[in-house]
């Protein structure tokens, strides 16, 4: 969807709508309370803060996306805004540069989070919860590298 078209109102609509069909029906897995937004950015993270039912501009209230009573429910379900770069592993422990230069490139990685690391670090505040609905604000902007298998099965496909 382009800039200025609306892809904050329909997520808000996406939560609702998911939301408020777990909150009555618990068992259905088609369903969940649970979202993670990403979004490339500071900037974009804090105007997404509508998002939440509980903050004073949410777009629930501010556009008649919900009555009164079925906000105060939405209020329940666990929402998550983060930029990509929260996906960054981060550094663990407390050697020095120097020291980490002089061990070698293999050796640093045992000073960095390992991915089930950093996205429990990410997703603390959704708890224990399955079945999260991730929804990737701006997506243009999140890519990833290459993987030198990925490389490797190209060459092999020729």
């Amino acid at each position: 969807m382009a800039t200025g078209s609306g892809k904050t109102v329909v997520m808000g609509m996406l939560i609702a709508w998911q939301a408020l069909n777990k909150f009555a029906n618990p068992q259905d897995t088609r369903f969940s309370d649970a979202f993670l937004i990403v979004c490339p950015g500071i900037t974009i993270r804090d105007r997404l803060r509508v998002l939440w039912p509980n903050d004073p501009g949410n777009y629930y209230r501010q556009l008649d996306i919900l009555p009164p009573d079925l906000l105060v429910q939405l209020e329940r379900a666990k929402i998550v805004i983060t930029n990509y770069h929260g996906f960054l592993p981060r550094e663990r422990g407390d050697a020095a540069r120097l020291t980490k230069k002089l061990l070698g490139s293999e050796t640093t990685k045992a000073f960095s989070e390992s991915p089930d690391q950093m996205v429990r670090r990410v997703c603390r505040e959704l708890g224990t919860k399955k079945g999260i609905v991730v929804l990737n604000d701006e997506a243009h902007h999140c890519y990833r590298g290459k993987q030198e298998d990925e490389e490797e099965k190209l060459k092999g496909d020729r």
